[in-house]
């Protein structure tokens, strides 16, 4: 084995040489987002005048063929790299870019992507396997012929699309690509085995996981002696505290901060993501981090402060439910922040867990569960006023979910109970459904857990046996095999003993009276067993009705007082299941996309449809040419009646009904890995009563709001507002406060109010958006030093905005009030909105220019 480090080019030139991609590798799958980073970097190596860039390592072996050689690791880079030179070749044959060189075109042909002295299949450089290799072919020769599921095909066009923004000339392009270096490896050695080495490289170890890659990112950037700080005061512990599955726990972290659980592969790059457009610095990043691992090992360790928490948390980490993870870390810091009691803390687990049990028993899908609890703490936030209980409103919303994602009411539960088969379920939930219904709440507590699964000292039994012998069929009478059909796994048929299993097929009454019998057991679960005189059908519904009973009261399904004050029916967040047929859409928002109006839910897909294609369109084409996604029918690659044009040779079918929409979009967030709740649909307000006279009221309402914001000299209105709301600042606090907000509005104000003009109320909400750090927390040390009943009172985080300052200006239900009498509505709102002005904005004003 030889390695060292060249040029890239200088690999590819190789004096004739031919690089063949074994059958045994994977598909090129490199994406639009890797193939913008090479071309960025690219960007960057050409403009800071950088001498080299390395590009990682590309092994291969000599083929017995003269001049071919094996590619086993970096057929990604290599391919890349041909793609963007095969672009960069056919604009310039084309004349859509020019260089300063005459030849240029035919050097990139002769020297890096064919071979001038040899024909047919042999003449290109690179050989793909078998359906790249075609399309790589193919992008030589007519676009019409391009194969455009292929991801050879997408990227190539990406670059072909890419070069021609003309961010740099083509030969500074081509030099920036001169000075890649890779780590050349050839296996020269007989010894040298390179499916091992492929194995090795790709499968044991030399890639970093997500965790690894995140300390690096947080620490190669300080000084050393930030770094050495940073680790021993804050990373160390980190990883301590989450028993150094950093990666699992950063996961979890990026949930609750971005209300969507990344995908495993991608956890970095989010991470990354995250940290960089909401402007964090390192330190503050971990000293988040380094709490938050805290509150992960209370979670894993049920370790908390309080003894019921622990024990909710010891029966619920037996289940392996982390899903929940990211809402209890939130809750943790809740209760830590004092906005939670300790009965409430208590009172959240103990109704979680009867959810997810209740869900359980009843079969419904564990997957609604990661939805549910990605956005739970930012839907109880939405609802829950100052005066209302977290617990009670987070149960409002768990009784108000529906279809796959819903609450088992009492009667559905019931019935799951006396009819599941609770023999053959997961071996951690039969241990902890049965170690409930021993101890149920008592302080006196018997093991069952660590007896089923590991000591072993415990197991669980059949009371009517799996064989039943002479004896017992006679016990159980002529319809015996109906009753042994029917019960056999049932709840009242199964009990926990510590008798050897080799006496389970004895009569009952061998088994109750015998050494460590049902008689003489010490566990609740066989009090009805101990006095029994057989067992037989009328034993066993006995039994079950006891057993139903105990389930139910351990299990609760909760209740509520909450109510809230109001539901602005006419935007909610997707929700793949509920059934949308009926109503119709008037606007929604997509990911970072503001409103966007529609009139039908056709024209609403097909405009999300091509913003996920300029997101990364090989996951669309791809569809167009798989039989397995679902959607296969719906894409197609010609044009036909009924199907809209997305792309070039890409059709969507959108002549259909509401529901397959729905299910479409479903199937499309999955793939593209997109949380349901990032689209916000919009519905005609005629589907919530009275459109005229509400869209009436409404308009009146934002003519004299806009009147008279815009009639005063110390409001600045900003840029971003729609029919709901407008967001404005004061001349005082805009000449203060620097602009270096992200990901808000376009003027990059870190500070703004915003009037919401709603279905039940008007106010006015200061927020302090997203940006850099340092001053959002200058601004909120601002408002909590001066806190006080009327400013600064309600200041609460919610998903990218911390509000610091509320008052509402009309109470809810506003519209059925004035209904009948708009002038006297618009005169309420000019003595509030005048009072506003007048004494709390000026009061904000000067307190902010005072300590600023």
């Amino acid at each position: 084995m030889q390695g060292n480090v060249i040029p890239l080019s200088q690999l590819m030139q190789g004096g004739g040489a031919r690089f063949i991609i074994p059958v045994y590798q994977r598909n090129y799958d490199w994406k639009k987002a890797n193939c913008k980073k090479l071309y960025d970097d690219l960007i960057d190596v050409s403009q800071t005048d950088k001498k080299k860039h390395f590009f990682g390592s590309i092994v291969y072996k000599p083929s017995g063929m003269m001049s071919e050689v094996i590619i086993i690791d970096g057929q990604q880079r290599l391919t890349t790299v041909s793609l963007l030179l095969l672009a960069m070749m056919n604009l310039l044959f084309e004349g859509k870019v020019t260089s300063n060189e005459e030849s240029k075109a035919e050097m990139i042909k002769d020297l890096y992507l064919t071979n001038p002295f040899k024909k047919g299949d042999e003449k290109l450089k690179l050989k793909p396997i078998k359906k790249d290799n075609l399309a790589f072919q193919r992008l030589f020769g007519d676009p019409d012929e391009f194969i455009m599921s292929s991801n050879m095909t997408v990227n190539y066009l990406y670059f072909y699309n890419r070069i021609q923004e003309k961010n740099i000339s083509v030969d500074e392009l081509f030099s920036a690509v001169q000075k890649l270096e890779i780590m050349q490896v050839s296996l020269d050695s007989p010894e040298d085995d390179p499916q091992l080495i492929f194995e090795s490289l790709n499968s044991t170890g030399l890639d970093l996981s997500e965790g690894d890659k995140i300390r690096n990112f947080i620490l190669m950037g300080e000084s050393p002696s930030n770094q050495e700080e940073y680790y021993e005061k804050y990373w160390n512990l980190i990883e301590e505290k989450t028993a150094y599955d950093v990666s699992d726990f950063i996961r979890h972290y990026l949930t609750l901060k971005q209300n969507k659980i990344p995908n495993f592969s991608n956890i970095y790059f989010d991470f990354k993501e995250y940290v960089t457009v909401n402007g964090i610095t390192i330190k503050s990043l971990l000293i988040d981090l380094l709490a938050y691992a805290k509150r992960y090992e209370q979670i894993k360790e049920a370790s908390t402060t309080t003894k019921g928490v622990n024990e909710v948390l010891k029966r619920i980490n037996i289940l392996e439910m982390s899903v929940m993870t990211p809402f209890f870390l939130e809750i943790l810091k809740n209760y830590e922040d004092t906005i939670l009691s300790e009965d409430e803390l208590l009172d959240i687990f103990r109704a979680t867990e009867n959810f997810i049990v209740r869900r359980s028993i009843c079969n419904l899908p564990t997957n609604a569960l990661s939805k549910i609890y990605s956005t739970l703490n930012r839907d109880v936030l939405k609802l829950k006023t100052n005066q209302d209980n977290y617990a009670g409103v987070m149960k409002y919303i768990l009784l108000n979910k529906t279809g796959s994602a819903r609450l088992p009411k009492d009667d559905e539960f019931r019935e799951a109970i006396n009819s599941k088969d609770f023999y053959h379920i997961n071996n951690k939930w039969r241990a902890y459904i049965f170690n409930r219904l021993e101890n149920r709440e008592s302080k006196e507590t018997t093991e069952i857990i660590d007896g089923l699964l590991n000591t072993k000292k415990y197991s669980i039994e059949h009371i009517m046996p799996q064989t039943l012998s002479k004896e017992w069929q006679k016990d159980l009478g002529k319809n015996y095999k109906e009753v042994h059909e029917i019960w056999l796994n049932r709840l009242a048929n199964l009990t926990v003993t510590g008798y050897n299993s080799n006496y389970s097929n004895r009569t009952f009454s061998v088994k109750r009276d015998m050494r460590d019998g049902f008689k003489a057991s010490p566990f609740r679960l066989n009090e009805y067993l101990k006095k029994a005189e057989r067992w037989t059908e009328q034993e066993l519904k006995a039994r079950a009705k006891d057993m139903e009973k105990n389930a139910l009261n351990l299990w609760k399904y909760p209740s509520t007082a909450f109510e809230p004050i109001i539901i602005d029916a006419g935007t909610v967040p997707f929700d793949s299941d509920q059934d949308y047929t009926g109503m119709t859409v008037a606007a929604f928002e997509f990911l970072e996309s503001g409103r966007i109006s529609v009139k039908y839910w056709k024209e609403m897909i097909i405009k999300i449809i091509k913003m996920l294609f300029d997101k990364d369109p090989s996951g669309l084409y791809q569809l167009a040419a798989s039989e397995e996604s679902g959607l296969a029918a719906s894409f197609i690659e010609e044009r036909r009646d009924g199907y809209v044009e997305i792309a070039e040779r890409l059709y969507f079918y959108g002549e259909t009904s509401t529901w397959a929409k729905e299910n479409s979009l479903k199937k499309l967030f999955e793939l593209y890995k997109i949380a349901e709740d990032d689209l916000m649909i919009e519905f005609r307000d005629g589907e919530i009563g009275d459109p005229e006279g509400k869209k009436k009221i409404q308009n009146a309402v934002m003519d004299t709001i806009k009147s008279l914001l815009d009639t005063n000299p110390e409001i600045i209105r900003d840029s971003k507002a729609n029919f709901r709301y407008i967001r404005f600042t004061t001349q005082t606090l805009d000449a203060l406060i620097e602009k270096t907000g992200s990901g808000w509005t376009a003027s990059k104000r870190v500070l703004l109010y915003e009037c919401d003009i709603k279905s039940g109320k008007i106010g006015f909400t200061l927020y302090v958006g997203p940006g850099e750090e340092s001053t959002r927390q200058n601004i909120l040390k601002i408002a909590e030093r001066n806190q006080t009943k009327t400013i600064f009172s309600e200041i609460s985080s919610g998903k990218k905005w911390t509000q610091i300052y509320r008052k509402d200006i009309l109470p809810k239900n506003y519209i059925e009030q004035y209904k009948d009498n708009v002038e006297d509505l618009k005169n309420e709102i000019k003595g509030k909105i005048d009072d506003f002005f007048s004494a709390d904005m000026i009061h904000i004003n000067e307190i902010i220019a005072r300590e600023y």
